[in-house]
């Protein structure tokens, strides 16, 4: 276990990301154990779900950067077959090796490289730089990480990436953010026009560029039913600055809590071991609904068990052990720009 790299998440200020804004509302506790001490169970590789999404997002990368010139107008003429070409050639090279880490699970049979070559297929042939927004648009930028700052009394460091930022004849911007679903239900299609995560991306690209994002679309992309039917979600329609705002307020606040449970640890060991800083955490985490709450109404959500739900439905005296023992540290990075 690397402790060492561990722990470099347990020094504040706390670093944050847009998705785990939206995660640790669901459940508090669920974010402090997979993101802040990376704790993940024994033999657990990545979600099905999760990898095919970002096989998905890699994959349309592809085919904007191989469709468009160096000023990001796409090419006339036989470019999207030329892209559609690269994109395959793309998914044959790399789904081996993303699929080997891949837990096999029951009911999630039908994410195959068929399927995904199959949407690739439609979204070559339907896709438009600018969705459904009016004008013209090229791609300024595709899947680009960025790490901002937010003042306040401790500055706030946000880590985050745009799928797609584009830019019309009028110099307006927009950004584009492709999400796979089962379907683009009317409910789907809700959730993403109330989307934290959304907002908080257009505050950061505004606060960035110095200037309003006047478009922001979700890109939806079907798995299921009529899978590779695509559908824009003009998100940012009906939002005024005090609705977006109120996204930054709600990453400034997980941030301190995050600060908070970070402080009581250094506290709770104050040594230079770092497993044992590491522990210090996992106890707080495990135990302190003071520091650290939970939420028992997300353990079944989106029709999937919770991975800590042996941890957090024990005796509180029994999850250490149980901690060590059925589960890991596997630090993913998502600090890294």
């Amino acid at each position: 276990m690397s402790y060492e790299l561990a722990v470099k998440f347990l020094r504040p200020p706390a670093g944050i990301t847009p998705t785990r804004v939206e995660l640790a509302a669901r459940c508090y506790r669920r974010h402090c154990l997979s993101d802040l001490v990376h704790l993940k169970p024994l033999g657990d590789g990545k979600d099905p779900n999760l990898a095919f999404g970002d096989m998905a997002h890699q994959s349309t990368a592809v085919f904007w950067r191989e469709c468009t010139d160096a000023e990001g107008w796409e090419l006339g003429g036989s470019g999207r077959a030329m892209a559609y070409g690269k994109v395959m050639q793309f998914i044959g090279d790399t789904w081996p090796k993303v699929w080997e880490d891949v837990v096999a699970k029951t009911n999630q049979e039908y994410m195959t490289i068929e399927l995904l070559g199959m949407l690739m297929e439609e979204y070559t042939k339907n896709a438009r730089v600018g969705g459904d927004f009016p004008g013209h648009w090229r791609i300024v930028e595709t899947e680009q990480r960025r790490k901002a700052e937010l003042a306040g009394l401790i500055p706030l460091q946000v880590f985050y990436q745009i799928d797609r930022l584009i830019q019309n004849e009028e110099g307006d911007y927009g950004i584009f953010d492709t999400k796979t679903a089962s379907s683009l239900s009317p409910m789907w299609r809700r959730t993403q026009e109330q989307s934290i995560q959304q907002r908080i991306y257009k505050a950061l690209e505004e606060q960035r560029l110095g200037k309003e994002i006047r478009y922001s679309a979700i890109e939806g992309v079907a798995k299921k039913q009529a899978a590779g039917m695509i559908e824009y979600v003009w998100l940012n329609m009906n939002w005024d600055k005090d609705f977006v705002n109120e996204a930054l307020l709600q990453a400034k606040s997980q941030a301190s809590k995050d600060d908070r449970l970070l402080l009581q640890a250094h506290m709770d060991y104050s040594g230079d071991d770092p497993r044992l800083l590491w522990m210090a955490a996992l106890n707080r985490i495990l135990t302190d609904p003071t520091t650290v709450e939970f939420n028992t109404q997300d353990c079944q959500s989106f029709f999937k068990g919770c991975e800590y739900e042996s941890l957090c439905f024990s005796n509180p005296s029994e999850r250490e052990g149980i901690a060590l023992g059925d589960f890991q540290l596997l630090v993913k990075d998502y600090r890294n720009v």
